[in-house]
């Protein structure tokens, strides 16, 4: 404005100048006035600016019709029951003694010994022949309801066979074989142990550890004789032995000790049921941009109408037919869980627990196909609208859910691998639909203010007029209000801090969103008085506060990307110059 007058009082200047020679006697001062419509600021905004404001997180994006969704996930695992065939850590043995009375073909040992040559005992009568068969129990549940395994298959064990005898004898083993209840995972062939053999080429010798890894095989699961309720399976022993010398003493016997280290399985057979500490688990979801909202950040009350949760679940390799059961939903405030809990309800309210079952089941093991089932929470299905009540916002969600079994009347077999597990994916889809109630308040400085200033406009200004042009796009009626604000950030105590000025909101739809190319404007006339003049000219910057709230509580509010609030401050003021012409210049 400075630079307009000056300009105005320099042509003035020149034109006087010009009539130098006619006019005599002139003044040599002169005063100059006007009246002009000055732009201070102006200032936009939109949901993107309300939510940058609010919260910084990347959860938050806008589809391709500019809707805004606020996106939570979350993901855990958990498994049916926790089966081993052999603990870590532990043993399971198997062994017989035979003594050589009962061994040998038509020897009878004297109290004081029998020695053992050519001359006493022929070779026919030195050679010993065994065949036995021996129960190893694994301790496995062969009947029962919540475990029983019938079969399993084995992806790697480990066992070690010693051969026993007295000390004063010398035996040559000749063959030892031990043949087992299992065959191999792909050949169907029966598997056996024998020494000597590529590994062990030469003849067995006792009192010697000889470890053997057999790997991939399937091995049926039989009763115990002695406990009907615990199983493992039956093995087939082989011995052909010579004594060559030494004595021969009453109780001295041969033997064999069959040692498992290691039995680890990859899929197993029977009759299985959840174990309801394993097959359990829980999920949690923060819920941030409500926390931020209310923490200090921003201030405001978004009370989501829409929320949508969809729980994915994925059955792996669990051969059976089960179902899930949402326990709990809940939500809480997750800085004051003491102030209390709201639980998703179901079924019209009654029930706070949902349970839905899996479609289908695994049919072979290892297919890497699973049986998937979901569920969506919502409005209607969960009441999740409650989680956001003006009087108590929830920033954390709680799920709780678990798997039981159901009757398994299917012609495929039942059956669990070591890779078996349940996969849960929790999905929080949020769109910014909110309900009539929400309200919010945005801050943020007017734009130019500044500019006007280092013009210098407000010295040469006697009175004006506040001239606030107000566009509101947004699908929610505001309310705007002017700080004055000092060099030190300080609050100028002005009459215009005291001002408030509404606009209702944009034309909308029964879904809340603002119809196209509707806008609401609104002039606002403010005369500025001597002393809030004043209070203008002491200010660094304007902050602008928008309280966006619904009058009419009724209608719902969708926000959009192009959704816009505008603000246009402006001037129109009278202002005055007085100059000298007596300069040479």
């Amino acid at each position: 404005m400075k630079k307009s007058i000056l300009l105005l009082t320099f042509f003035a200047a020149l034109f006087l100048s010009s009539c130098k020679d006619d006019i005599q006697n002139i003044d040599s001062s002169f005063e100059y006035n006007t009246s002009l419509g000055l732009p201070i600021g102006k200032a936009n905004f939109n949901i993107a600016d309300i939510l940058e404001k609010s919260y910084e997180g990347d959860e938050l994006y806008a589809d391709a019709s500019s809707r805004y969704f606020f996106m939570m996930k979350d993901s855990t695992g958990f498994s049916l029951r926790n089966i081993q065939l052999l603990p870590k850590g532990t043993t399971v043995s198997a062994g017989e003694k035979f003594s050589f009375e009962s061994a040998l073909t038509g020897i009878t040992i004297p109290a004081g010994g029998l020695p053992v040559n050519p001359s006493l005992i022929p070779e026919q009568n030195r050679t010993i022949n065994i065949e036995s068969k021996k129960f190893i129990d694994f301790s496995l549940q062969t009947s029962g309801t919540e475990e029983r395994i019938d079969s399993a298959g084995i992806v790697n064990s480990e066992l070690f066979i010693r051969l026993n005898k007295p000390a004063g004898l010398d035996i040559t083993i000749k063959k030892f074989k031990i043949k087992f209840p299992i065959v191999d995972y792909q050949t169907r062939d029966t598997i056996f142990i024998e020494l000597p053999n590529t590994t062990y080429p030469q003849k067995p010798e006792f009192d010697k550890d000889y470890t053997f890894s057999i790997d991939n095989f399937m091995v049926a699961i039989e009763k115990n004789p002695l406990d009907p309720t615990k199983g493992g399976f039956t093995f087939e022993v082989n011995i052909e032995a010579v004594i060559n010398g030494g004595t021969l003493y009453t109780g001295d016997e041969i033997g064999y000790d069959v040692t498992y280290t290691i039995f680890n399985h990859k899929v197993v057979y029977g009759a299985f049921s959840p174990d309801p500490s394993l097959a359990r688990t829980r999920a949690q979801l923060n819920f941030n941009l409500l926390r931020d909202i209310n923490n200090g950040k921003s201030k405001g009350v978004f009370l989501f109408d829409d929320a949508e949760i969809t729980l994915t679940l994925k059955n792996y390799d669990i051969g059976m037919n089960i179902n899930l059961t949402l326990d709990t939903m809940k939500g809480f405030k997750r800085d004051h869980p003491e102030e209390g809990i709201i639980y998703g309800k179901f079924d019209g309210g009654v029930n706070y627990s949902l349970s839905k079952n899996f479609p289908t089941r695994p049919e072979v093991p290892f297919s890497n196909i699973p049986s998937v089932l979901t569920m969506k929470l919502n409005k209607e299905n969960g009441e999740i609208h409650n989680f956001f009540r003006k009087d108590f916002l929830s920033d954390r969600f709680e799920f709780v859910f678990s798997v039981g079994s159901v009757s398994n009347i299917t012609p495929y077999p039942i059956f669990v691998t070591n890779e078996a597990r349940i996969d849960c994916s929790v999905n929080y889809n949020i769109p910014l639909n909110l309900r009539p109630e929400s309200y919010y308040i945005y801050t943020d400085t007017i734009k130019g203010f500044q500019n006007s200033l280092e013009e210098g406009i407000f010295q040469y200004l006697d009175s004006a007029v506040l001239h606030i042009g107000l566009e509101n796009g947004l699908p929610i009626g505001a309310k705007l209000s002017l700080t004055l604000i000092d060099e030190n950030g300080n609050t100028i105590p002005s009459d215009l801090n005291k001002e408030e000025f509404y606009v209702p909101k944009a034309k909308t739809n029964k879904a809340g969103e603002v119809e196209n190319a509707s806008i609401s404007p609104k002039n606002f006339e403010l005369v500025i008085t001597p002393t809030t003049m004043d209070d203008l000219k002491n200010a660094a910057n304007i902050l602008y506060t928008v309280h966006a709230f619904n009058e009419d509580t009724t209608d719902n509010i969708c926000f959009k990307e192009n959704n816009q609030f505008n603000i246009i401050l402006s001037l129109f003021a009278k202002g005055g110059f007085t100059g000298s012409l007596t300069s040479n210049e």
